[in-house]
């Protein structure tokens, strides 16, 4: 069974089916299907203990993406390098192994370029957190970083 996972990607949100080879494969953009719905109370608190950046702005609110998922969508200042710094080191502050650290080609440019995004895998007790972190390209304005934030369980 794949798990479905939505992580920011350039400017869209993008729902990756992640195998059980752990290979990602983008399903579908949520920015087209309008997203989720309200998530349930115990996502929301397991959630609320995520650390998140000083400099995160939210740009997607909590959603459900499927039963027991959650997804939020972030612009942050910094770098994407210091996005994912600081979860590698923040997240097993809070109790969170680091299950898998990926960087994803998501696009090849015609210049010769990739557009790469860094996936990071966390898992606690019976819950799989996905951190995607993607340069902003597009809207620079609102931050160097646009972060998703996907939380289901194992």
């Amino acid at each position: 069974m794949a798990a479905a996972a939505a992580v920011a990607v350039g400017s869209a949100l993008a729902v990756w089916a992640i195998s059980r080879q752990g290979n990602p494969e983008i399903v579908s953009d949520a920015s087209q299907t309008g997203g989720g719905h309200e998530p349930s109370p115990a996502l929301m608190d397991v959630y609320r203990s995520l650390p998140l950046p000083a400099t995160a702005a939210v740009d997607q609110e909590p959603v459900a993406t499927g039963d027991d998922d959650l997804t939020a969508v972030f612009w942050v200042k910094d770098e994407p390098e210091a996005v994912a710094s600081f979860y590698s080191s923040e997240m097993t502050k809070v109790g969170w192994t680091l299950d898998s650290n990926k960087r994803i080609v998501t696009d090849n440019k015609d210049d010769g370029t990739q557009a790469a995004m860094t996936q990071l895998v966390f898992v606690r007790q019976d819950q799989r957190l996905i951190v995607g972190i993607a340069p902003n390209v597009k809207y620079l304005p609102l931050g160097s970083t646009h972060l998703g934030l996907t939380l289901q369980p194992l």
